[in-house]
């Protein structure tokens, strides 16, 4: 049987959502497909699934690591194996929607990658309360980069097998946060040909219980580092296009800002802002004040002098809350985001009490 196109899936502990996963990829229109599913030494039901599949349908294909590698090492793995002329990546715990990669693959042509659109889906407690379509938009048709990292993730695109190959693009086995970002950042490096399709290809499914919406859940310095390593990598690999420098220094300043007010431990947020504020001041927000303020919440001025509790002191407690409600009001976030400014403020304020 020809394979067109491979899709690759780690597999780890997603019991509940494995099935569905594969159920969603292996109806879809395009037949001429495999999945690679690598399974990373899980420990619950998720190998018995994928032999049952396997057994239904043979363009199911199972790699079963006797250690956990990590998801880097199993997309690597993934790769080196995959026959198709094309590849996509799927997550064991989301859906591909019905005619998915028949419309990747009609946007293809003759370029090196095909970028679409996705369906953001929030779960709580097994009721879905939030559906967002998230597309592409044509303002991003203009730039590479922009257009890779509208999403900035692997399941909204698909890849020329040879594209890749050829240019021994792989995942950084040293990294466990951000190695699909850091991906993409190679593959815009490479400048490439690229189609952009309005369809919605991917379902990305976030699932909230209430034990994971714990206030006291926490964040520690370790991973706070990764996460600006990552950053930093992203700017080596492409920071002289200047919409990969915007990017990181602007559109992460929500994440990074997230990140710190959940490490509760004092000693470890001091350490982290200190590497926040190193990180931030490479980008020349003396010149653009208005800017760093919009982003961060407090005056650059100010922020280059603080200490950690000091920052978010100001940014929790006197400016967000006029600038949250602003934005809401113009209708540029939505509930989702007031509900994470105020469990970031709540956990800041937890913290303070028991340090």
């Amino acid at each position: 049987m020809s394979v067109r196109l491979s899709i690759i899936m780690p597999v780890y502990n997603c019991e509940p959502y494995l099935e569905a996963a594969l159920r969603s990829v292996l109806s879809q229109s395009v037949t001429d497909l495999e999945i690679i599913a690598v399974d990373d030494c899980s420990n619950d039901a998720s190998c018995r699934i994928l032999q049952r599949v396997a057994q239904e349908d043979p363009r199911l294909r199972i790699v079963q690591n006797s250690k956990n590698m990590g998801v880097a090492t199993v997309r690597n793995i993934a790769l080196e194996q995959a026959r198709g002329e094309y590849v996509a990546f799927c997550d064991a715990d989301d859906t591909v929607p019905e005619g998915a990669y028949e419309a990747l693959l009609s946007a293809i042509g003759e370029c090196d990658v095909a970028i679409g659109s996705f369906e953001d889906l929030l779960y709580t407690d097994d009721t879905e309360r939030e559906r967002t379509a998230c597309p592409v938009g044509a303002a991003c048709r203009d730039s590479v980069f922009l257009s890779l990292f509208s999403v900035p993730c692997l399941w909204t695109k698909l890849f020329r097998t040879s594209f890749l190959k050829d240019n021994a693009l792989c995942f950084d086995d040293d990294m466990t946060i951000g190695e699909d970002v850091v991906f993409l950042a190679r593959a815009a490096a490479l400048s490439p040909k690229y189609a952009v399709t309005d369809a919605s290809v991917y379902r990305h499914i976030r699932r909230q219980s209430s034990r994971h919406r714990s206030l006291t859940r926490t964040f520690d310095l370790a991973s706070f580092q990764k996460h600006v390593e990552c950053r930093q990598r992203l700017l080596n690999i492409c920071g002289a296009d200047p919409h990969c420098t915007e990017f990181v220094y602007l559109q992460f300043a929500w994440d990074l800002n997230t990140y710190l007010c959940q490490i509760s431990d004092p000693e470890e947020r001091e350490a982290a802002f200190a590497l926040f504020q190193q990180f931030m001041r490479a980008y020349p927000y003396e010149n653009t004040a208005a800017l760093f303020l919009a982003k961060t919440g407090v005056p650059y001025s100010d922020f280059c002098k603080m200490s950690a509790d000091e920052y978010f002191e100001y940014r929790n407690s006197v400016l967000p809350r006029e600038q949250v409600a602003n934005e809401f009001l113009a209708g540029t976030i939505g509930l989702r985001w007031i509900w994470i400014y105020l469990k970031g403020w709540l956990k800041f304020k937890l913290s303070r009490r028991n340090p």
